[in-house]
């Protein structure tokens, strides 16, 4: 009678658990306390079952905004005459002590080629672990016991994988409250990642000019520059940039490469803020940025690939003051890749000749802006077209109106144009706009608009963006 009610039990949650697999219900992110991971995890699974993968990126928001593993594997698949696959596995709030254990909740996927570990040179972190960092919430969540374990990290991510499991947080709030009552939005579900674990930001909220250079000076002046003669000592220049913890992960970091037979590369990057618009002219910020470069580079055993010298970024490729947006993403990795093939043949046209309004000329006070406004680029002599944007819609993000939708476009003289919105589908709106003739690429500023006499914006994440012939 006891293995008749154990096989009857276990045909019933097989049962149930084929019912919720195809539902979607949302994940709460239970196992390891990051729904963003959880979500990039079966990204990354997907990822893995469509051709060989050949680098992960690992790095923190900065990366994970500002870093295309999409176009990257584009154009080295062009350069190598054969498909080159990079996924980014980037997560907000990640250090370097996190890189190990986000190595090991990849490898129950896949066991890639290569690790990207993308950095920016910063200030010396103190050896406690923040509660607000994804160490502390790993550790202090389910994964935690399993997570120095392969193995065992591999069988608890059947486990909490299985649909049943997964979602029964979210089957249980729906039964008994009726809507997803625990569920807490966070900053990242208001942006689409794309197949390649890419999270795409198209908004450039207005920039204040003295608040961006004081945090540029509060950049470099916090990387402490070694003398030349300290930095041949390994030990020293570690200690002199990382704290242990740090420096533990990174030997752990290197003992991973040599047991998976993998290589390290190290990818120099930035806060926007550093970035924008010139490169620096501190040269020991310069000079100690290169050393924490060369130092995380030589603790990993990898190879350092280093874009920064020379790099700067426009106005339309800043998210805000800490990371860039799609646009700036791509400039970024464009110069990754011809620092890494050695060459300076690279077509930089994208991010030269526009006309765009000066994001310091829009201050928070103006009603029409908020954090969502984005930006949208128009080729030269396009004319009477009609603008098709697909918006983020999930638990996170408000609904939408049914009515009184606008389009606002801020065009470089400073005029905005405004065009009633037509709902296409779920998330997909449309407006015809007449913006008359352009010589030059422009890069406009977009606003989701509600209201009749008195518009107001809506926190709408674009998605993506087309132009189309107009009705």
């Amino acid at each position: 009678m006891k293995l008749i009610s154990f096989i009857i039990v276990a045909i019933m949650l097989a049962f149930a658990n084929f019912l919720i697999s195809d539902s979607d219900l949302p994940s709460y992110g239970t196992w390891t306390g990051i729904r963003p991971i959880e979500d990039k995890l079966k990204k990354l699974e997907k990822f893995a079952k469509s051709g060989p993968v050949d680098a992960i990126v690992f790095g923190s928001s900065i990366s994970d905004f500002g870093f295309s593993a999409e176009l990257y594997s584009k154009l080295m698949s062009e350069k190598l005459g054969h498909p080159y696959r990079v996924f980014n596995f980037s997560t907000g709030s990640a250090e370097l002590v996190t890189t190990p254990a986000l190595y090991r909740i990849a490898r129950t996927v896949v066991r890639p080629k290569a690790i990207f570990l993308i950095s920016p040179a910063e200030v010396k972190r103190p050896e406690e672990i923040s509660p607000n960092s994804a160490d502390y919430k790993l550790s202090h969540s389910p994964i935690g016991s399993s997570l120095n374990n392969q193995t065992l990290l591999g069988l608890a991510k059947f486990v909490w994988t299985l649909p049943i499991i997964n979602k029964a947080a979210a089957l249980r709030d729906l039964v008994m409250f009726g809507h997803y009552r625990n569920l807490i939005g966070q900053g990242m579900d208001t942006y689409k990642v794309t197949d390649y674990g890419d999270r795409i930001s198209y908004t450039a909220a207005g920039l204040d000019l003295q608040q961006m250079n004081y945090f540029r000076q509060s950049i470099e002046n916090n990387v402490k520059l070694m003398a030349t003669e300290a930095e041949q000592d390994l030990a020293v220049a570690q200690t002199n940039f990382f704290p242990v913890i740090d420096i533990k992960a990174m030997e752990e970091l290197r003992q991973i490469a040599q047991a998976d037979d993998l290589k390290i590369y190290v990818l120099g990057h930035s806060a926007a803020g550093a970035l924008w618009m010139k490169p620096t002219e501190n040269m020991d910020y310069k000079k100690g940025r290169t050393q924490y470069l060369n130092t995380l580079a030589k603790s990993v055993g990898g190879i350092l690939v280093n874009p920064l010298d020379g790099l700067s970024v426009p106005d339309h490729a800043v998210m805000e003051y800490t990371h860039l947006n799609t646009y700036g993403a791509d400039i970024y990795t464009r110069a990754v890749f011809q620092t890494a093939i050695n060459t300076s043949s690279l077509d930089q046209s994208d991010s030269s000749g526009i006309e765009q309004v000066s994001l310091a000329s829009i201050r928070s006070k103006e009603p029409t802006f908020n954090g969502y406004s984005a930006i949208v680029f128009r080729n030269r002599g396009a004319r009477n077209k009609s603008l098709r944007c697909r918006f983020v819609e999930n638990f996170a993000v408000p609904l939408f109106p049914s009515a009184d939708l606008f389009f606002a476009l801020r065009m470089p003289d400073g005029r905005d144009i405004i065009s009633p919105v037509r709902k296409l589908t779920s998330g997909e709106y449309e407006a015809d706009v007449d913006l008359g003739a352009n010589d030059k690429k422009q890069a406009l500023i977009l606003r989701l608009l509600y209201g009749t006499d008195t518009k107001v914006p809506l926190n709408a994440p674009l998605a993506s963006y087309e132009w189309v012939p107009a009705l």
